[in-house]
């Protein structure tokens, strides 16, 4: 009698274990096939590129947790900027990694540590995509060169939309 109630809670224990797996698999399904990832790489035409772009949005969105973001997201800025040739495209990833950590915060403390943050974060993208082009990219507003360089970008409305929310006009 007890050796059949052990096997019964047994039976109970793995039916537990399966519901619990299959509510994840429910909840945290892949997309397409693919994981669902919070930062979406810009797609550009040319494959190599986008594998860069790739990789580094996976790197970008692992720093989320990382103990010292700003030095973090710093390195990586310039390994994105040294390994693409199209430098708009590399300024949108990071802003869109910015836009990532403020959404991925799960307490309001953190998102607010984040968005305290923020704004160094894009000034760090901004001032490394404006010595990209001979432009220093440090003042509150973005220089007639700087808005023309955007406005040439085929990301041009996500990237000025993208700095006007984080204070860059």
């Amino acid at each position: 009698m007890a050796e059949e109630e052990t096997r019964r809670n047994a039976w109970y224990i793995i039916a537990g274990g399966l519901a619990v797996a299959l509510v994840l698999l429910v909840l945290f399904r892949p997309h397409n096939g693919n994981p669902v990832h919070c930062i979406e790489a810009p797609k550009v035409s040319d494959q190599s590129s986008q594998k860069v772009l790739d990789d580094h949005a996976l790197k970008l969105e692992k720093l989320h947790g990382s103990g010292d973001l700003k030095r973090n997201f710093e390195e990586q800025s310039k390994v994105l900027y040294a390994a693409l040739s199209e430098k708009e495209t590399a300024l949108l990833l990071l802003l869109r990694a910015i836009e990532c950590y403020i959404k991925m915060a799960d307490t309001p403390e953190k998102r607010d540590l984040v968005k305290q943050i923020a704004p160094e974060l894009v000034q760090i993208a901004r001032a490394m995509w404006a010595a990209e082009h001979g432009m220093r990219g440090d003042a509150k507003s973005l220089s007639v060169r700087e808005k023309d360089l955007l406005k040439s970008s085929r990301y041009a409305d996500e990237l000025l939309s993208s700095l006007h929310k984080f204070g860059v006009d």
